[in-house]
């Protein structure tokens, strides 16, 4: 997936760059917003990608699950508790202080990403 992929699968699943849906400029390949004085201004990408709103309308659009099981990565179903849930697949029933969904899994992988060294876009080709 490329930059530009991801922040149009946001933009499906309802993410709204301070308060307003980015427009896309084609001619260089660029998102935009309104400045409100009549002109518009770059999407400041550094910013979008520290908005967990992004990630998970993303995640939204990518019909990402829920909650994901910490061994297998396959979609698991709620238990009884609020933190416990069971994995049909690998049978394994787990309890955790803080359920953590894939949408924040990414955003944060994304984070440890750069900080690893890599490239925004280096990311991005990854996530698909």
């Amino acid at each position: 997936m490329k930059i530009k992929q991801a922040i149009e699968k946001a933009i499906e699943g309802g993410w709204k760059y301070e308060g307003e849906t980015p427009r896309c400029d084609e001619l260089y390949d660029t998102f935009y917003i309104s400045d409100y004085d009549g002109g518009f201004e770059n999407l400041n990408l550094y910013k979008a990608f520290l908005d967990p709103n992004f990630w998970q309308c993303l995640g939204k659009a990518m019909n990402l699950p829920e909650i994901v099981c910490n061994n297998c990565g396959k979609e698991a179903a709620r238990g009884e508790g609020r933190y416990y849930y069971e994995c049909e697949d690998c049978g394994l029933l787990v309890e955790e202080d803080y359920p953590v969904s894939p949408w924040l899994r990414m955003m944060h992988r994304l984070i440890d990403h750069l900080s690893e060294g890599g490239t925004i876009e280096k990311y991005f080709e990854e996530l698909d």
